[in-house]
C-alpha cells in the first residue's frame, strides 16, 4: 500500500473511532481488531504473516501485544495496545519494557517500542527510551494525509524492514544483470544487490535499495549536471520524483527526500519501484540502462 491507501484506512479508522467510541472504549481486543490491525497492514505489515507479525508473545514478566519482525526473524518493534480513549502509560511501567528487557537479557537486541490505543502512537528507541514518534491520528487540525504520513515515518514497513539473504527470485546465474534485467528480476523483498556498476566502469557498493537510486542520481548528474531538469514527475503519476523542492504538485511534502545539490529525490518506494525509478531517470539523462550493470550478491 501506498501513502493514499494509507491515508483511506486513517479516515476509516477515524470514522469506526467516532462511531464506536463507547463499545472500542471498554474493549481492547475489538480496539485491536478495528482500529490497529487495519493501520498495521496499511504500513505494510502483514498481520496474517507470523515471519511479520506475532501477536500475544511473552515472558520474563512482561508481554507485547504485536511483534514487528525484520526479514531474519530479529525484532524491530514491540507493540503494547490499550483500549480506545484509554491514556497512555508512560513507556517505564509498561508490559511491553518488562518483556524487552527479557529479550535483552537473553541476547535478543529489539529496537523500538511502541504503545498505542488505535489513535494514540508513542514511538520509543530501545533501551535508550529516546521519544521517536508521538502522534494523535484522530487530530482534528490534520488531514487523514498528513496523520497517515507521520504513521508511515515511525512504522511504514519499508523503512525499518532489511530483507533476509536471499538470492533476486529468478535471477540468472550470471554475476551481473543491467538495470533493465534487473528491473524485471527484482520482487518486494528481495535484497538489494552488491553495488552497481557504472558505463565509465566505477563501482558503487549498495547497502539498501534506496542507495540504488541515490547514487544512480548523484552518477548521472555528476556526469552531465544538465541531465536532471527538474521537474521529473514520476511516471504516469501527478508526484514529483526530483524537484528543486521536496514538495509534490498537491503541496505535500516529499515522504523521504534525499538531498542532490540544489534539488531533492523522492525515495519513499518499495523494492520493485526504486528500481524502476532508478530507470526512469537513466532515459531521462539521454543514457541506456543496459549501459548500467548490478552486481548480484552470492
Amino acid at each position: 500500500m501506498g501513502l493514499d491507501d494509507l491515508a483511506q484506512v486513517v479516515a476509516r479508522v477515524r470514522e469506526t473511532a467516532r462511531k464506536h467510541q463507547a463499545l472500542l472504549s471498554q474493549n481492547e481486543v475489538l480496539t485491536r481488531y478495528c482500529l490497529i490491525d487495519p493501520l498495521l497492514r496499511a504500513l505494510g505489515w502483514d498481520t496474517t504473516d507470523p515471519e511479520q507479525v506475532r501477536v500475544e508473545e511473552g515472558a520474563g514478566g512482561g508481554k507485547a501485544d504485536y511483534v514487528l519482525l525484520d526479514g531474519d526473524g530479529s525484532y524491530l518493534v514491540l507493540i503494547e495496545a490499550k483500549r480506545l480513549a484509554q491514556k497512555l502509560p508512560p513507556v517505564a511501567t509498561t508490559e511491553v519494557i518488562k518483556y524487552a528487557g527479557f529479550l535483552l537479557r537473553e541476547g535478543k537486541a529489539v529496537k523500538q517500542l511502541a504503545i498505542t490505543n488505535g489513535l494514540l502512537w508513542e514511538v520509543n528507541e530501545y533501551p535508550s527510551l529516546s521519544p521517536l514518534h508521538k502522534l494523535d491520528i484522530n487530530d482534528p487540525k490534520k488531514r487523514p494525509q498528513e496523520a497517515a504520513l507521520e504513521l508511515a515515518r515511525a512504522l511504514w514497513r519499508p523503512l525499518l524492514y532489511n530483507p533476509p539473504p536471499a538470492p533476486l527470485v529468478g535471477s540468472p546465474p550470471e554475476r551481473t544483470v543491467t538495470l533493465l534485467e534487473l528491473h524485471k528480476l527484482v520482487r518486494n523483498g528481495s535484497p538489494p544487490p552488491k553495488a552497481i556498476l557504472f558505463p565509465d566502469g566505477k563501482r558503487q557498493p549498495i547497502k539498501w535499495w534506496k542507495s540504488l537510486l541515490t547514487s544512480v542520481a548523484e552518477y548521472l548528474i555528476a556526469a552531465s549536471p544538465q541531465s536532471l531538469k527538474p521537474p521529473i514527475m514520476v511516471p504516469k503519476g501527478k508526484t514529483y520524483l526530483i524537484h528543486t523542492q521536496p514538495v509534490h504538485p498537491s503541496g505535500r511534502q516529499f515522504t523521504s527526500p534525499y538531498q542532490l545539490g540544489s534539488l531533492y529525490l523522492e525515495t519513499f518506494w518499495d523494492a520493485t519501484t526504486m528500481v524502476r525509478m532508478a530507470v526512469h531517470l537513466v532515459g531521462k539523462a539521454g543514457r541506456d540502462p543496459d549501459q548500467f550493470r548490478v552486481e548480484l550478491g552470492p
